[in-house]
């Protein structure tokens, strides 16, 4: 049973069914998170970007991923990352799907999503076992989805994405909304002299 949302540019796409089954790796079921261990269904054309191997409000690399892997589109909160290690007051987002084995040990493949989402990058994809602490991920895939609809490639790079418009001494970002005031601070410094 499928339902038909409008993303912000209007355009339909269609939600649901489930795509995991156990030709894509999966058992069905297994509970997992927000999606109930079903895979959204999200077409990429939805999120295709305007010029081809160009970001705009959406993220070409992201587009190309949801196109060649329809089957990875969970979005997870991990507690590892390639800096740091296994740092639970510090979740990155991973895309790609979760697998739990018959031992109850869970398994993710797919990737970081910030770092697909670089340009030029490419679409390998890799598995993250009980070892990266894939015991206390959190799957949040439907709200980030949800998100990112709503405020494009804000949702995936924050403020290191925004599409700015200046009005004076304010300026906000066109995708999330997000504004900001220019003011002008005086530092003061202390500096030696010479002496006369």
């Amino acid at each position: 049973m499928s339902e038909i949302e409008r993303n912000t540019a209007g355009r339909q796409r269609r939600v649901g069914p489930p795509v995991r089954t156990p030709e894509h790796g999966g058992r069905q079921s297994e509970p997992l998170g927000s999606t109930g261990g079903a895979m959204p269904c999200i077409e990429a054309a939805a999120i295709r970007p305007a010029v081809r191997g160009k970001a705009d409000f959406h993220s070409w690399q992201l587009y190309r991923w949801v196109k060649e892997r329809p089957y990875g589109v969970q979005i997870w909160r991990g507690t590892w990352n390639a800096a740091t290690g296994i740092d639970r007051e510090r979740p990155v987002l991973y895309i790609g799907h979760m697998d739990i084995t018959d031992s109850a040990e869970r398994w993710f493949h797919g990737r970081m999503l910030r770092n697909l989402c670089l340009l030029a990058g490419n679409l390998d994809g890799y598995a993250y076992g009980p070892a990266f602490d894939t015991a206390h991920w959190e799957e949040i895939t439907r709200e980030w989805w949800e998100q990112y609809m709503r405020i494009g490639v804000c949702a995936i790079h924050g403020d290191r994405a925004h599409h700015w418009e200046e009005r004076g001494d304010t300026r906000s970002c066109s995708y999330c909304g997000k504004q900001e005031q220019r003011v002008i601070e005086t530092i003061g410094r202390a500096v030696w002299v010479p002496t006369t």
